[in-house]
């Protein structure tokens, strides 16, 4: 769900961050070391089936949050290619419990990292970024870690943006209806550096035997609190240098 705060930084991808090095402790609990193994398990499945995985996405990663949630590291899920919607669309969520949006960028690897990455070598193998929306549904509890991991934090579909080569984190407005719901000046201090989070991934999926490879996108957690989605809704994103996005909730209200 939501993304971890970060302190100031000159750029959004080569300083170090101390509190995802080593993946931020790798889960003490092993209850959600497993759970991140079955939802791992549950994806193998999926895709043995014929699913595309695309990448991973970063969730309940705010310091309350990960205290509400029992965690000292935040949540990790996956991203399918199914699960993609193309910006401008109009998508259908009448039939979804709790629909929300969360604003975020995405990263690009160019390049594998390896499990226990330096700062150095999570950052060089950002290659691309874009303006991305995930799109959630809140089935259940926000405190009971496990249960989210295995239900893939609440995963549901991701907006991502036109690509551009990697640059510093620029300012993000988001905008409701045509009206600016948010401005984002620092999207560093909502979700800690682009370097710290391929760090986290990296070090969480080796744990687990899995790799961060190179071609796989992740979405950096969310840049405002998330957003209720209601029929007619119309959301955009857009940032200096970066293409814009829309989508729209079919519907009226």
């Amino acid at each position: 769900m939501d993304g971890a705060p970060g302190t100031a930084a000159t750029n959004g991808h080569s300083r170090d961050d101390d509190r995802y090095r080593d993946g931020m402790g790798m889960w003490a609990r092993g209850d959600v070391r497993q759970a991140f193994a079955d939802q791992l398990a549950g994806l193998a499945r999926a895709t043995d089936a014929g699913a595309e995985a695309i990448g991973w996405k970063i969730g309940v990663a705010t310091p309350a949050s990960m205290t509400a949630a029992g965690i000292d590291a935040p949540l990790v899920g996956h991203l399918l290619a199914s699960g993609r919607v193309e910006p401008g669309a109009t998508i259908d969520v009448a039939d979804w419990a709790d629909p929300r949006l969360e604003p975020e960028l995405a990263v690009y690897l160019g390049a594998d990292v390896p499990s226990r990455a330096t700062p150095e070598e999570a950052s060089a193998a950002i290659t691309e970024i874009s303006l991305a929306f995930e799109l959630v549904d809140v089935t259940g509890s926000l405190t009971d870690a496990p249960a989210m991991l295995r239900g893939n934090v609440f995963q549901r579909g991701v907006v991502l943006g036109e690509r551009a080569p990697v640059q510093p984190p620029p300012a993000v407005t988001v905008l409701i209806d045509g009206e600016v719901h948010s401005e984002i000046a620092d999207p560093v201090a909502a979700t800690g550096t682009y370097a710290s989070l391929v760090q986290h991934l990296a070090a969480v999926l080796g744990a687990q035997g899995r790799a961060l490879r190179a071609g796989q996108v992740i979405i950096t957690g969310m840049l405002t609190p998330p957003i209720q989605l209601a029929p007619g809704t119309r959301c955009a994103m857009r940032a200096p240098g970066l293409a814009a996005i829309e989508l729209a909730i079919a519907g009226a209200r």
